[in-house]
């Protein structure tokens, strides 16, 4: 089992392009597609915990490089609280 996670999980740094680009694609479809309430209630936990985590990833830094995925996490997180209302 553990054997299979971290062959996923290094497969997964190698292709991270792809990665980003299907859950961009995922958002872009939750925003056609209507969701139920529990899955949008998750959704909307998952995005103040993303918030929450962004939030304490900048504090943290000392320095702004440090910090250099700010605009495409901000990004991200944006495109993904389009759908939430």
């Amino acid at each position: 089992m553990m054997n299979t996670l971290t062959r996923f999980l290094a497969r997964a740094r190698n292709t991270s392009d792809i990665v980003v680009a299907v859950l961009v694609l995922v958002a872009v479809s939750m925003m056609v597609i209507p969701l139920p309430t529990w899955a949008v209630d998750g959704l909307i936990t998952l995005n103040i915990a993303f918030s929450v985590l962004i939030l304490l990833s900048s504090l943290y830094a000392t320095s702004p490089l440090q910090f250099s995925a700010l605009p495409s996490a901000i990004l991200i997180a944006t495109l993904f609280d389009w759908r939430l209302p």
